[in-house]
């Protein structure tokens, strides 16, 4: 138990549930592109980051892990719906050395979405196989506890 960590999870909780209430009452600011409950997800975040750091430090690793987990998901979430539900994608390519760039270019926006795309559907898929061999495993073992 790591009880001094409690209060930045406080000040996640009140950051979402503060933000999360400001993007609900004024919603001019935000990207009309977007449906309301998509940019509500990024509140969610920070308000289950800051249960994720409250678990932790009273020291329940269960709803630590479940709580990652779910922090996990909706950060899928966020970046699959602007990788295919977005149309307007831009991005720069750049090749650097200490920070430095030596080739940087600008490609079209159907490039930056092409790009994106697969590099999230290649993402989706780690995290697909990843979660069926997680799956596989409890189902195959006797009484469905994981094995070690």
């Amino acid at each position: 138990m790591d009880r001094a960590t409690i209060p930045f999870g406080i000040v996640a909780v009140l950051v979402g549930l503060g933000s999360g209430c400001l993007m609900v009452g004024y919603p001019e600011g935000l990207n009309p592109a977007w449906p309301i409950w998509i940019a509500l997800v990024v509140p969610i975040v920070f308000t289950l980051g800051g249960l994720l750091i409250i678990a932790s430090g009273l020291g329940y690793p269960k709803l630590s892990g479940t709580m990652a987990s779910v922090v996990a998901l909706c950060l899928l979430v966020i970046v699959n719906w602007a990788a295919f539900f977005t149309n307007h994608i831009r991005c720069r390519e750049a090749i650097s050395f200490l920070g430095a760039a030596i080739l940087e270019r600008y490609p079209s926006e159907v490039e930056c979405r092409d790009s994106l795309r697969i590099i999230v559907a290649c993402v989706d898929t780690v995290v697909l196989i990843a979660l069926v061999a997680l799956a596989w495993r409890k189902l195959a073992s006797p009484g469905g506890k994981p094995t070690d």
